[in-house]
């Protein structure tokens, strides 16, 4: 058996634009879910009704994950409930928790019911997800003097619930305004190979608007840089990059018609278990590539002399072939 981990270094997680050579067997875990450039999770705080009115039907459109970060006890939510409860099924629509009634936490008690309350909403609106799963928490504005508790009090909590922060807010107008410096944070993503959310408010009114305009011009902007973007949402960025910081690969073994490897990680594979996207070297003569985890065929694109799959760490061994699994 070979271990493939010390393929993995900083300086391999590459985008695919980059792909370094690989020889028969050897893999990598890419940096980002299918070797994108960057991540960008576009987040929507405190359940606008203007994200019911402009903001979902531009995502839907263009096919663009957004999240929502709602408070279900404040009355712009329930207003409109009956409406975010259909717009919760549409594609690439994420609804998260940004506690109940946006209020901060003057207590331990006060803030677990904040989320709890949340929480229990969410799982109304998703009855199929397990209760006992990681969920995204969107820290609420509020002035310091609505905390009561002290950072450990509210990680504490949040580890009790399973719930994962999103990282540090940025976004209009606080951290950047108009179209121009939203698009330069952007390409500055690109430019770092990194990931970050930009977080919306209102859009087109409500509280700390953007212009329509301006949005949709985003929109435009991140659509034509799609291939370049990983457009995903916070809790499965987190799973992503968590797992893949302790992934490792073994080499089961390597034959003329067959590979064999074994995926696995460090995390709770009953709370993570976000596909790692894997690029193998190949054989040279292989004209085809077939790729399965335990009998189910993954998703693929071959390149030059390797291919790119999704496998699930601790899924299963992962075969690679030159012919399909029924010949």
């Amino acid at each position: 058996m070979k271990d493939c981990s010390q393929l993995q270094a900083k300086d391999q997680f590459l985008p695919v634009k980059s792909p370094p050579k690989l020889t028969q067997g050897d893999t990598i875990v890419l940096k980002w879910k299918h070797g994108k450039q960057a991540v960008l999770m576009l987040c929507f705080d405190d359940s606008a009704p203007t994200h019911l009115d402009y903001t979902i039907p531009a995502l839907t459109h263009r096919r663009i994950t957004g999240t929502f970060y709602i408070n279900p006890g404040n009355g712009p939510y329930r207003s409109r409930q009956k409406e975010w409860d259909s717009a919760a099924s549409a594609p690439g629509i994420v609804l998260a928790n940004h506690t109940y009634s946006h209020i901060g936490g003057m207590t331990e008690k006060e803030f677990e019911r904040e989320i709890a309350l949340a929480n229990n909403e969410l799982d109304r609106i998703y009855p199929t997800l397990p209760k006992n799963r990681l969920r995204s928490w969107g820290r609420p504005g509020v002035p310091d003097e609505q905390w009561g508790i002290s950072e450990p009090q509210i990680n504490r909590i949040l580890k009790r619930h399973l719930m994962i922060e999103r990282p540090p807010f940025q976004g209009p107008p606080f951290t950047m305004n108009g179209l121009e410096e939203m698009e330069a944070f952007i390409g500055k993503l690109l430019q770092d190979n990194e990931a970050k959310p930009l977080v919306f408010h209102g859009v087109a009114g409500d509280w700390h608007s953007v212009s329509l305009n301006d949005f949709l011009s985003l929109l435009d902007y991140v659509e034509e840089r799609r291939d370049q973007l990983w457009l995903t949402d916070p809790l499965t960025w987190h799973c992503y990059k968590t797992e893949r910081e302790s992934a490792r690969v073994v080499l089961l073994d390597s034959h003329s018609d067959q590979i064999r490897l074994s995926l696995i990680c460090d995390e709770d594979t009953n709370l993570y278990h976000e596909p790692l996207t894997l690029m193998t070297g190949l054989p040279e003569f292989w004209q085809d590539v077939y790729v399965w985890q335990d009998g189910h065929p993954l998703y693929l694109e071959k390149m030059d002399g390797c291919v790119l799959y999704d496998a699930v760490p601790g899924g299963g061994d992962v075969i690679l072939s030159n012919q399909r699994q029924n010949d």
